[in-house]
């Protein structure tokens, strides 16, 4: 679910239901970072939500949302929210590894 103030994913299944939300109130912009993993064609999908303050918050909602995230970022576009898709981390093996727990560097 998507509204003007908040992001919300239900998921999980129905023995064991989970709910993500991530506040829109404040927000700057949205990166997405891919990265890659097994099978090759296969990667992982974050979102960054930077906010004015300079905090951030990083989101991995999962494989449901990373199908449909186009149609969510595109909502997000028409409320004046910056969205910026498919951002690749390199991984080791294309020569850099991408650090753990450090900031995005755009």
């Amino acid at each position: 679910m998507v509204i003007q103030s908040f992001v919300q994913l239900h998921g999980g299944i129905w023995f064991y239901p989970n709910s993500k939300q991530v506040s829109l109130i404040g927000i700057q912009s949205i990166r997405e970072l891919r990265l890659r993993q097994r099978p090759p064609k296969s990667s992982r999908v974050f979102w960054v939500f930077e906010y004015g303050n300079s905090d951030y918050k990083v989101q991995d909602f999962g494989d449901l949302f990373a199908c449909n995230r186009e149609k969510v970022a595109d909502y997000l576009r028409a409320h004046g929210i910056d969205v910026d898709l498919n951002n690749l981390i390199p991984t080791k093996a294309e020569g850099r590894e991408p650090s753990r727990g450090a900031r995005p560097n755009w």
